[in-house]
């Protein structure tokens, strides 16, 4: 719905709400079209539309090279794209296989301090230590990296989220990537995904039904207080050091952005 679609640029553009990018498909399940909450493990997220890119490129290539060994006995390569042979026969194996299939890009337009709280409270998830199932950072040295979520965070993560996108990877856009990948003879050059996000119209926007919940901020004072009293966060972060301030905070700035929605969808 395009009406979705301008809020959530109103709300980017003057700074009430960040974006969230996931990438689905290959080998992840499609999380965002159920119930996260019901699910035990860790859901991660690209913090920047770069490393969302180069992420759907590493899995697509993934998926792609172990089809094409298995069918054809190649993978891709500039010199494999650059022969008519090779070429045709990729492309049509491309058309009519049925392996290619579920592959989405996801956005997540969620509020400004939650991105911030996010941030703050999260650990390189290489020296994540014990049990404890705190904000993993995810390939940090990778084009700003990304987020690993669960638990109490996740929840929180359901309740301060005002729209969600998708978009869905077809096999037109497998083959519009090859001839990209043949034309700039580079296999891991992220801009050959540029015409993904170069049409915002493809993406189909929904709005978080806690949004119309005018109890939902109690919701979110209380999974925040359980994250705290659980000790899920940093002791250096905000939300450690001034636990009602930076609720208050969360709280005023969530209002703030479901207010001008709620002002945008009932006019």
């Amino acid at each position: 719905m395009s009406l979705y679609n301008d809020i959530s640029n109103e709300l980017i553009v003057e700074n009430d709400a960040k974006v969230l990018y996931r990438f689905e498909g290959v080998s992840s399940i499609n999380r965002l079209n159920h119930n996260i909450m019901n699910d035990p493990n860790y859901i991660y997220f690209s913090k920047s539309l770069e490393h969302h890119q180069y992420f759907i490129l590493k899995r697509i290539k993934q998926l792609l090279n172990k089809i094409f060994q298995e069918e054809l006995g190649y993978q891709i390569s500039y010199k494999n794209l650059n022969d008519y042979s090779k070429n045709i026969s990729i492309k049509n194996l491309i058309l009519y296989t049925d392996r290619i299939k579920s592959l989405y890009s996801y956005k997540l337009i969620i509020d400004k301090t939650l991105y911030k709280t996010i941030n703050n409270n999260s650990i390189n998830s290489d020296i994540k230590k014990n049990s404890i199932r705190y904000i993993e950072k995810v390939d940090r040295r990778v084009r700003g990296g990304g987020y690993g979520i669960s638990d109490e965070w996740k929840e929180l993560l359901s309740y301060l989220t005002f729209f969600t996108a998708s978009l869905e990877i077809s096999k037109n856009d497998i083959l519009e990537l090859l001839k990209n990948i043949k034309k700039s003879t580079k296999t891991n050059k992220i801009s050959n995904l540029n015409f993904l996000f170069n049409e915002p119209s493809r993406y189909r926007y929904r709005i978080n039904e806690h949004i119309l919940n005018d109890f939902n901020k109690y919701n979110i004072i209380n999974i925040l207080e359980t994250i705290i009293e659980n000790n899920l966060i940093s002791p250096t972060s905000e939300l450690s050091k001034y636990p009602s301030k930076t609720i208050k905070e969360i709280i005023s700035s969530y209002e703030r952005g479901r207010d001008k929605i709620l002002v945008k969808i009932t006019k």
